[in-house]
């Protein structure tokens, strides 16, 4: 055999591979986008904290967060539905839980309630709970709901819509703050 046909021989076995291992991939496709908001999480539980820039992806499937630290270190990626979280650490290592909270509080050393947060970032309660102690004025909106006291702030009109731009949820000790900067 010559080289030409050695080369060729081995080009196309690394393509087939390839191919082959692009092909098996699982799909991350949420269908159609509900949202997507690029801005800032923190999360304070007690003594310690945690903050990180984001994406958030929302679709009726589920939900993926992209997660990552100052200069793009630690990548996380939450990818979620509601009765399923899907962890991927930035080591790469891939976790899956039906507990949704003890999962990220295991992995993450935090939780966020999930499965409300789309309805809270859009600026209003969750339709499933109930909502108490609503307060409203031209300029923010607070109340409770699933045992978190929400505040929410910095109004602007996206396409149409009167979003928030600052998301404050606190709850036994536990705060977190997500400031929505893009909305796609």
């Amino acid at each position: 055999m010559n080289s030409h046909n050695s080369l060729f021989i081995k080009i196309f076995f690394f393509a087939s591979v390839v191919s082959g291992c692009v092909a098996h991939q699982p799909s991350n496709d949420l269908g159609r986008l509900d949202f997507r908001v690029t801005g800032k999480l923190a999360v304070r539980n007690g003594a310690d904290a945690f903050s990180a820039s984001f994406v958030w992806e929302q679709a009726q499937g589920g939900y993926r967060i992209e997660l990552w630290g100052p200069l793009g270190q630690g990548r996380t990626r939450l990818t979620g539905r509601r009765d399923e979280l899907t962890i991927v650490t930035a080591d790469g290592r891939t976790l899956v839980d039906r507990d949704v909270d003890s999962l990220m509080q295991r992995t993450l050393g935090w939780s966020a309630p999930v499965d409300v947060l789309p309805a809270w970032i859009r600026g209003h309660g969750a339709a499933d709970w109930p909502v108490t102690q609503m307060q409203e004025d031209a300029d923010s909106r607070s109340f409770r709901q699933i045992g978190w006291y929400v505040q929410l702030s910095r109004f602007r009109t996206v396409d149409g819509d009167r979003l928030p731009g600052r998301l404050v949820a606190e709850r036994d000790g536990s705060r977190v703050t997500i400031l929505m900067r893009e909305w796609g």
